[in-house]
């Protein structure tokens, strides 16, 4: 793999895939026979049979090398194909004959249509090898996914070939990874273990990341993300959760602790803090030194925030020890550490002063150039060549700059910035939580009105720009303590402008892929390299824009911001779990207020109106399972995935529905379409409503051995048997039907002679099993459907996948009927029987 991007220093050497292809190994492992028939589905049916039978991993990756890499290759390269240009001279094993594919771009002939059209060559790669056959290019992934989930040297096989179809078209390849997440490699958590990085994150990345990603961030050496030892694989990571009794303040790295007091808002300033948030108002901390000296102490003051107070909102992890439980006050080094990462975080010049410097273009020391000028008040800037060739555009900078930043007559030294240690009220009186709980619901507003938010987080403050390239830093911001939290997932939903803090600068995400972390500009990068950091940063700046969505005429109701939002948080965390549905709230532009706190009262506003306000009542509050209803029921549709997800064991649930959590978890995706509320509330007998058809489901029906289901055919591993499959070339089969093995007690609350329902998903190997509600005879002729579990479905007939005969006892269903254009109602809440 010597032509992927790799760390320099790497924490392990990389991979390198030996030259499995000799003429020895080939007339031992591969018959002439087995490729008599066309690619691909005779070589995919002959290494599909040898997965299953074979215990010899080198005849398997003899045969993936020659039969599936080796194909690829010549059927991208061409006539010119030469086996030769594509062996090397192993580096970490000078005897050892590896793969190299850094003469892959000379060596093909159509180089210019390499370069610059990458997805249509990949478009036409898979035309020539496929001739179009869906069934066969889902076999052929399906294949290489399974290559990954054998031992060595298998896996590097299976690996080698999405580096080779990543580096026709990344964007293309990412399409199919659905596959390898499906089947479950194990060695990407083996190296980025081996790496030091956390067990749970490491599942979690190999569940969301390319394989290219993981395999270069399994050479990144994290050192500075110590303390994961005891994080199960499982999860939860608690590394940067806080605790109350136990948390510390934590001074900056540079202080002595001898002479430095704890200061902040205080007596005369927490009044003003209480009176701000008490009316509504946006309460910010306004810093000041006490002289012109450099090394002059900070003073602080609370104001309120109005216009001519552009501020800078502080984002941080509070284990990394910005926070205080006790009192809204910090050392006098954190303050002053505050006031010059924000004063040297592109904050521009404002006030009487602003007017007296020289803001021409070039002079770094007294003002910014146009881009810098701007890019605070108009987001990202991307026609950066433009402004740099338009020099009639400096003369409205300057005039620009004179007018908004001189509008207000304080000195250019004040900063305006939020930071919730400051101002939230920290262990309020019981007569004032109302104030701290309406200023953590004003949060939402504090971050999308900032002029720009900083990051603050301890592992990226020890990264230098002097030291780290465009993709290290994309890697390690990527992959930083910030991207794991739930409260940081929504200050970065909501900011106009993130920029994260280093050791010795800054760096904006939305500009490294063209500059640096000091704002020079970098030479354009290599291909490959270009390609990953896009990946990397796309990680990164995938929360969802919520300021632009109703700019741009998007509704907080799309069921895909649901479920972006929904999977997002699910791999995040918060120390305190009863969080995440304010969070929820915000992010899907519902009340937070109406969400936690149902007691509402009337009150009158200055016009005499009657407005209906949040009551702040801790004792009135609704619980968790409430809540996570509340927001259930807020959306008109909610995806269909939420009935196919096996969900962690233990995960709570919402009044015993075991496909309702309390609280984000799983992964959920729109594969399966969308199920619409039915009823005007739980409870009444109603559900959410889905089309089968629409859904690309079958129900199969059977009645027969409902009642056996209570017996011991449910021991692990569970299976039953039906006579249905979908139709294909060799008619109508046999499926073999997976139960999820927790669901044992939901089984045994199935009431005696109910008719099953086993839903199969055609296109994937999900499904769900449900039982008939006794309201099946309703007017309007709807299957009314009671949720048991999630299942997996298999082929009897094939030995591609889980194997029909795992074990267990096995209990044949009479054929029932199969009933594929229905409209069916899930069932949920009080209505649903059997659940109460």
């Amino acid at each position: 793999m010597d032509f992927l991007p790799y760390p320099d220093d790497p924490a392990q050497a990389g991979i390198e895939v030996p030259f499995f292809c000799t003429d020895a190994n080939l007339a031992r492992y591969v018959p002439p026979e087995a490729f008599s028939v066309d690619f691909p589905s005779s070589i995919i049916d002959y290494l599909f049979l040898k997965m299953a039978e074979s215990n010899d991993m080198l005849e398997i990756a003899v045969l993936a090398q020659a039969g599936i890499y080796l194909r690829v290759l010549r059927e991208l390269v061409g006539e010119s194909f030469d086996v030769r240009d594509f062996v090397t001279t192993g580096t970490l094993d000078p005897g050892l004959r590896v793969i190299t594919l850094r003469r892959l771009n000379e060596s093909c002939g159509w180089s210019k249509k390499w370069l610059f059209d990458r997805d249509k060559v990949f478009q036409q790669l898979l035309q020539d090898l496929f001739r179009g056959n869906q069934h066969a290019t889902s076999a052929f992934f399906q294949c290489v996914a399974l290559l990954e989930t054998f031992e060595p040297p298998c896996w590097t096989i299976g690996f080698s070939i999405w580096a080779l179809l990543w580096s026709v078209s990344p964007r293309r390849t990412s399409r199919f990874y659905e596959f390898r997440r499906r089947t479950g490699a194990q060695w990407p958590e083996h190296r980025l273990i081996g790496a030091g990085w956390c067990p749970y994150w490491t599942r979690v990345y190999a569940q969301k990341l390319s394989p290219i990603q993981l395999y270069y961030m399994s050479g990144i050496p994290h050192v500075r993300h110590a303390g994961h030892g005891e994080c199960p694989p499982a999860g939860p990571c608690t590394v940067y959760d806080v605790e109350y009794a136990t948390y510390q303040t934590k001074h900056a790295t540079s202080c002595s602790k001898t002479d430095c007091a704890f200061r902040g808002v205080d007596g005369r300033r927490l009044d003003d803090l209480s009176s701000i948030i008490s009316r509504g108002g946006i309460p910010l901390i306004r810093l000041r030194p006490r002289d012109d000296s450099p090394s002059a102490h900070i003073d602080i003051e609370v104001v309120e925030h109005a216009y001519g107070k552009p501020y800078i909102a502080i984002s941080h992890v509070w284990s990394g020890g910005l926070g205080n439980f006790s009192e809204n006050t910090l050392p006098q080094c954190q303050l002053d550490f505050l006031y010059r990462s924000a004063r040297s975080c592109r904050q521009k010049l404002y006030g009487a002063k602003a007017n007296k410097h020289d803001i021409s273009y070039g002079n770094r020391d007294g003002g910014r150039d146009l881009t810098e000028t701007t890019d605070w008040l108009e987001g990202d800037i991307s026609l950066l060549p433009l402004y740099y060739g338009l020099k009639g555009w400096f003369w409205l900078q300057n005039a620009l700059e004179r007018v908004v930043l001189g509008a207000t007559g304080e000195d250019t030294s004040t900063i305006y910035l939020w930071i919730d240690t400051l101002c939230i009220p920290a262990n309020p009186a019981p007569d004032e939580k109302r104030l701290q709980r309406k200023a953590i619901d004003s949060m939402a507003l504090v971050y999308s009105m900032a002029m720009q938010v900083l990051v603050i987080d301890q592992s990226v403050r020890e990264l230098s720009v002097q030291t780290e390239t465009g993709l290290s830093l994309a890697a390690e911001l990527m992959s930083c303590p910030w991207m794991t939290r739930s409260w940081t997932y929504q200050e970065g939903s909501l900011s106009r402008q993130t920029t994260f803090l280093l050791m010795d600068g800054w760096v904006n995400p939305k500009h490294l892929s063209l500059l640096n972390a000091g704002g020079v500009v970098r030479k354009p990068p290599r291909t490959f390299v270009k390609a990953l950091m896009r990946e990397f940063l796309d990680g990164l700046n995938d929360m969802p824009d919520l300021l632009n969505r109703s700019v741009h005429g998007s509704s907080p109701q799309e069921p895909a911001l649901f479920v972006q939002i929904w999977n997002d948080l699910a791999s995040r965390r918060t120390s305190i779990p009863d969080d995440l549905h304010g969070l929820l709230a915000v992010l899907l532009g519902l009340s937070a207020q109406e969400i936690l706190d149902p007691q509402m009262r009337s009150h009158k506003s200055d016009a005499g109106e009657d407005k209906r306000v949040p009551a702040y009542d801790d004792q009135k509050t609704r619980s968790s399972a409430e809540r996570m209803l509340a927001v259930y029921l807020s959306q008109a549709s909610l995806p269909l995935s939420m009935i196919f997800t096996s969900f962690p064991p233990n995960t709570p649930m919402c009044n015993n529905n075991d496909w309702m959590p309390r609280f984000p978890t799983g992964s959920l995706d729109l594969e399966f379409g969308t199920m619409r509320w039915d009823c005007s509330g739980l409870d009444k007998i109603g559900g959410l409503s889905f089309s089968l058809r629409n859904s690309n489901l079958e129900a199969v029906m059977t009645q027969s051995s409902v009642e056996t289901l209570n017996g011991t055919i449910f021991s692990s591993p569970s299976l039953l048997r039906t006579t249905h499959l979908p139709n294909n070339e060799k008619g109508v089969n046999t499926i073999s039907v997976f139960l999820n093995p927790n669901s044992l007690e939901n089984l045994r609350r199935v009431p005696a002679g109910s008719t099953l329902c086993i839903l199969i998903h055609a296109r994937t190997n999900l499904g769900a099993c449900c039982f008939l509600s006794d309201k099946e005879n309703d007017v309007d002729a709807r299957m009314r459907l009671n949720f048991i579990c999630p299942l997996t479905w298999e082929l009897q007939s094939t030995t591609r996948g889980i194997q029909s005969n795992a074990g267990g006892d096995i209990v044949d269903l009479e054929p029932g009927s199969i009933i594929t254009d229905r409209i069916c109602v899930l069932s949920c809440g009080k209505a649903s029987a059997g659940f109460v």
